[in-house]
């Protein structure tokens, strides 16, 4: 027996003694729905969905949307927490990790916390003034509005 002939013999097993996972995981796209996913240049496409391997893997991995603004909405998220992640750097135990947070008015707040972990993501600076940079340059109202979905 080949490995593809013991993957489907497994598959044929769960399907048969567990319906109502299979059901669970069905998708609710019927052939020719269209769907967007984000290709490999942050660009939101649209695609027609005909159950192969490449729309199931999608689905599976959380990369479609069911409009053209749920994809571009995150294709820009993704932009901002990679231009954190290029201008900060993870935590550290016992230094100061410098972030920020939103406040009680909706705004960026920057503050030093030595011991807790409480900024959206793992992106700490090392001053104050990092921090401000950082935000100056990807853009406090992106930042709000595409980590924190506040207008």
């Amino acid at each position: 027996m080949n490995k593809q002939e013991l993957i489907n013999m497994f598959t044929d097993f769960i399907e048969e003694r567990f319906p109502e996972l299979i059901e669970e995981s069905e998708p609710s796209f019927q052939n020719g729905d269209y769907y967007w996913v984000i290709d490999c240049f942050g660009d939101a496409i649209i695609m027609s969905w005909n159950g192969d391997v490449c729309d199931k893997k999608a689905l599976k991995n959380n990369a479609i949307f069911k409009t053209e603004e749920e994809a571009k909405f995150e294709a820009e998220r993704l932009k901002v927490l990679r231009e954190l992640e290029k201008l900060g750097r993870p935590f550290v135990d016992g230094g100061d990790n410098w972030g920020f947070f939103l406040n009680e008015k909706d705004d960026l707040a920057v503050n030093c916390l030595l011991n807790c972990r409480c900024v959206y993501g793992d992106y700490y600076f090392d001053t104050a003034e990092e921090v401000e940079k950082a935000i100056n340059k990807i853009g406090r109202n992106r930042i709000k509005k595409y980590l924190f979905r506040v207008e």
